[in-house]
């Protein structure tokens, strides 16, 4: 084995752990604004002052479109699309390797 293997090897390791980190971040983003809405929902918001009561319908009223990150407004940020490119990388992989033989 080369270091030149081992050299592309830890670079394409680094580059998924990057990829896979962003792509959690933005999933647990998105899990826990719902969690956000969805807590806001069970404050007793009967005992507040009609201010409060506003603000919480106003803050509910904002969050209700679901929090998605995009890739240039293209591709969505997830774990469902990171592990979708783990398998479009590894059936691309194997046709090229085909294709060579």
């Amino acid at each position: 084995m080369s270091p030149l293997f081992f050299t592309l090897i830890v670079y394409i390791s680094a580059l998924l752990v990057q990829i896979f980190m962003l792509c959690m971040a933005a999933t647990e983003l998105a899990f826990y604004s719902y969690e956000f809405c969805s807590s806001l929902y069970e404050v007793k918001w009967y005992k507040l002052t009609a201010s409060s009561k506003m603000n919480i319908v106003f803050i509910m009223a904002q969050n209700t479109k679901t929090l998605k990150f995009t890739c240039m407004k293209f591709i969505n940020v997830s774990l469902d699309s990171f592990f979708h490119l783990l398998k479009v990388s590894y059936s691309v992989y194997n046709v090229l390797k085909k294709s060579s033989n």
